[in-house]
């Protein structure tokens, strides 16, 4: 059948082929040839590191109608089986597929973009060493003509010109640069035999100058890559009806996939080594994720030298003079008959405050860096670098760690403490307590900056920073940081004697360098006249104002009234960023750029990467959103997100911005967006510790009752939840009626069938004696669950129904009789203050 579809093409390519088409490939190749003699890495790629977690991006490229089923093996199997590899070797994985499920208004010049600018991502990563893989069959790929591509775009990509978008992937990102972790996979020729003729348009080529580009391409990488190209072969299995489309079924592509993945393990292997290990530590991952913040937030520290030296010199205990004093003021949560009497030598802390956006993390940031360069050991905790860093017990457990560490001497006995010991903010407090006195007799030596206390969670609650000493050990010394936009913070810091240092605004000069060396990043500049009319306004001297402004007039096109663009800007950071927002969002056709901003306001913390691109398609239908609307989304929004920690969770930028995006955006509470993360974490994500972690808190918000008791009836996740979560999550479902105090007491019954755990499906999380509000297993420490009224319905003296199957209970003197069941208790979290009083029933309505 194919035999005689190409002999046609052979024909008619014999009597099409001249010169002229020769002409066109060598010339192509000939350009491409004098791009990789020139080539030189790029000055800004990042050096891949030894230890801790990396982050591995895969590049795949292929033409789009003829490799459908090679794609689809690559997602529902190679890749989940490499990133469960990459998992223990911490390493974290992202396929990057952007042409796959291109939508079809989509134009030329934002596929381009947006494919290519993907692979410069893939490039930073991997010092010029892109994880790449090429398919490649019989298609050469649809070549743009001169006017489909603007000059920008030739200039930005050195695009070649008659040569097809998926060449210039594969030029892009792994022929100029040579990669070694650039895989090719030819598909036999022999597979084409076996396609039916209808379809074979799909998978061919007819264009003379196409055909001849593919022979020159084939040719060209095994000269190139002579060991990492790759011919398969597999069976034409019929055609079957997917989505309303017909496409040709392959089988037999199980070599395929073992050579794909034994090739990326071993480039893997070879550029990170590996380090297997048995699970993935929380607490490492949270260490790498403040490594990975501190190198990345102290690039650019302008117009502070003075407190820059006022820090080093605390630090160091060298003296410091000129810097205000707090003075002592009613304790009211720091307890000092708690902590304990301190000593002369003890030091005070040195707070660090100021306006939003003056800068105070990044002066903190290089601080950090700074000594652990000069071989200081110093602990550091960065509020709000990833997700769990804002959990007040994950930092208070990172410090008691460190300071465990210092006066333990055996390793053993470190890891004994850590595995033993509750890690309750109380129960840390204790540790931290007793640990003090013993640092001061050892006079260890230590350096502590933790950094926006004002973002942790319970930072509006009574007990804020109960967990910070009046002063630490005379070797010991500690900043802390807190945006004076919050009193209560900052109340709470300068209970006790410390010092104050403020943030303050930069100076003019200053303000030009932070002008010139951000534009220079883009190759743009401003003449003089202009740089005055930026520095001289008022808001000049707040960086964040600065940095935004500087955002907004990059993506300007029109340089010549650029005058009168810098001229209308607004001169708050308030009324700039809320004019950025509405503009982003005007700007937006596909409506993605609000949801997304929606979902990161109503989000506890940040939402991983893969998360919120599933979020923004179809829950219902578990369909992610197009991969290329994402990038876009993505790029637009990239100035005011950031993306944090080596899971490449998504996060605002600066604080300021979530705020306004708030009081723009947000209303009834933000229920539609709340709801629509219940949903997700309830019905979608793949992650047992995210479900177990976000889903009762988003049910909650959106007051979806039936759905949070569906969740922690079926789903496995809900077995993670420790106890005291999970009885604070049902608190909230519990009737708020009286059962203590009334004329007459209903108490709670179990029928020996369901107090023997033979009724498993009221709940996964049920004991023999367990909580009747929140199943959790009981303590000494319990009391007796009753009924209010309304809920006592049907009950007596004589009889009690069964809480769970409502089966009728005998009951005698107020008690079940015997054999016949049991009284519900209360554990102790449930039965907390009032709560023992309240009716256990839980209520949905």
């Amino acid at each position: 059948m194919y035999m005689k579809y190409r002999q046609r093409l052979e024909n008619e390519d014999k009597e099409s082929l001249d010169n002229s088409v020769q002409t066109t490939v060598k010339s192509c190749w000939n350009e491409v040839n004098k791009q990789c003699q020139a080539y030189k890495p790029s000055k800004s790629t990042k050096t891949p590191v030894k230890s801790g977690w990396k982050i591995v991006r895969v590049f795949v490229s292929s033409t789009f109608t003829d490799f459908f089923n090679e794609r689809e093996i690559l997602v529902k199997k190679i890749f989940p089986e490499l990133r469960e590899w990459c998992q223990l070797r911490h390493i974290h994985l992202i396929e990057c597929d952007l042409r796959w499920g291109v939508p079809k208004e989509a134009t030329t010049q934002l596929v381009i973009d947006t494919c290519l600018e993907e692979l410069n991502r893939c490039h930073e990563d991997t010092n010029e060493q892109p994880f790449f893989l090429g398919l490649i069959g019989k298609r050469y790929g649809w070549i743009p003509g001169r006017t489909d591509i603007s000059d920008e775009l030739k200039e930005k990509f050195q695009w070649v010109d008659n040569t097809s978008i998926t060449f210039m992937e594969i030029l892009h990102g792994a022929f100029r640069c040579k990669s070694p972790n650039a895989a090719f996979f030819f598909r036999s020729d022999e597979v084409i035999d076996s396609i039916p003729e209808k379809a074979l348009k799909r998978f061919i080529d007819e264009e003379t100058l196409n055909k001849q580009h593919l022979i020159a391409l084939k040719r060209q990488l095994n000269i190139r890559f002579p060991n990492q190209v790759y011919v398969y072969n597999c069976k034409v299995d019929g055609i079957q009806d997917t989505a309303g489309r017909e496409r040709v079924k392959f089988s037999d592509l199980d070599k395929f996939s073992e050579q794909v993945l034994d090739f990326f393990k071993t480039a893997i292997t070879n550029m990170y080594g590996d380090n297997k290990t048995s699970e993935y530590d929380e607490e490492e991952i949270e260490e790498e994720n403040q490594k990975f913040y501190i190198e990345n937030k102290s690039e650019l520290v302008v117009g502070q030298d003075n407190l820059l030296k006022t820090l080093t010199s605390y630090l160091k205990g060298e003296p410091i003079s000129d810097i205000p004093v707090s003075e002592d003021s009613k304790s009211f949560v720091r307890d000092p008959k708690f902590w304990g009497e301190t000593v002369s030598e003890d030091n005070m802390i040195m707070c660090i405050k100021g306006h939003p956006g003056y800068g105070k993390s990044t002066l903190l940031a290089k601080v950090v860096n700074d000594f652990l360069k000069d071989g200081y050991e110093i602990f550091y905790h960065f509020v709000g670098c990833s997700a769990s860093s804002k959990s007040t017990e994950t930092l208070c457990k990172r410090l008691v760690r460190v300071l465990e560490k210092k006066v333990l001497k055996k390793d053993e006995n470190t890891n004994q403490a850590k595995d033993s010991e509750e890690d309750s903010v109380n129960s840390l407090m204790e540790r931290l307590k007793g640990l003090l006195p013993i640092l001061r007799e050892q006079q260890a030596k230590l350096c502590i900056v933790i950094d926006a206390v004002n973002e942790l969670p319970d930072c509006n609650y009574y007990n804020h920073l109960s967990w910070l000493p009046p002063r630490f050990p005379g070797n010991i010394k500690c900043i802390i940081s807190s945006a004076d936009s919050h009193p209560p913070t900052i109340a709470r810091l300068t209970e006790h004697s410390c010092y104050v240092c403020e943030v303050g605004p930069i100076n003019k000069e200053a303000a030009e360098v932070i002008v010139a060396k951000t534009l220079k990043k883009f190759n743009k500049q401003l003449d003089k006249d202009q740089l005055s009319l930026i520095v001289s306004r008022p808001c000049a001297t707040n960086p964040l104002w600065l940095t935004m402004l500087l955002e907004e007039l990059r993506m300007f096109g029109d340089f010549r009234t650029l005058d009168s663009k810098i001229e209308k800007v607004s001169d708050s950071v308030d009324s700039l960023l809320t004019d950025i927002v509405n503009r982003i969002i005007a700007e937006d056709e596909t409506g993605l750029v609000k949801k997304t901003l929606c979902l990161l306001v109503c989000a506890i913390e940040s939402i991983q990467v893969h998360d919120l691109s599933n979020m923004l398609g179809d829950i219902s239908n578990k369909e992610p959103v197009a991969p290329l609307y994402w990038s876009q989304t993505r790029r637009i929004l990239s100035p005011y997100i950031k993306e944090i920690g080596v899971h490449s969770n998504i996060s605002f930028y600066h604080m300021e911005i979530r705020r306004i995006v708030s009081q723009l955006l947000i209303i009834n509470n933000g229920k539609e967006w709340y709801r629509l993360l219940a949903l997700y974490y309830t019905k979608w994500c793949p992650d047992e510790r995210s479900r177990s972690l976000f889903a009762p808190t988003y049910c909650l918000n959106a007051n979806l009752k039936i759905e949070l008791l569906e969740f922690y009836d079926k789903d496995p996740a809900a077995e993670l939840i420790q106890d005291w979560s999970r009885s604070r999550n049902f608190q909230k479902l519990r009737c708020q009626s009286l059962a203590s105090g009334l004329p007459q007491i209903f108490p709670v019954v179990v029928c020996q069938s369901c107090s023997t755990k033979t009724c498993r499906q009221k709940f996964r999380i049920q004991y023999k004696n367990c909580c009747v509000v929140c199943k959790s297993r009981l303590t000494f420490m319990q009391a007796a669950a009753n009924l209010c009224n309304f809920h006592a319905f049907g009950h007596s003296d004589k009889i009690g129904k069964c809480l769970y199957c409502n089966y009728i209970v005998p009951k005698e003197n107020r008690n079940v009789k015997n054999m016949m069941g049991i009284l519900g208790k209360l554990c102790m979290n449930c039965s907390f203050g009032l709560d023992n009083k309240k009716c256990a029933m839980l209520s949905v309505k």
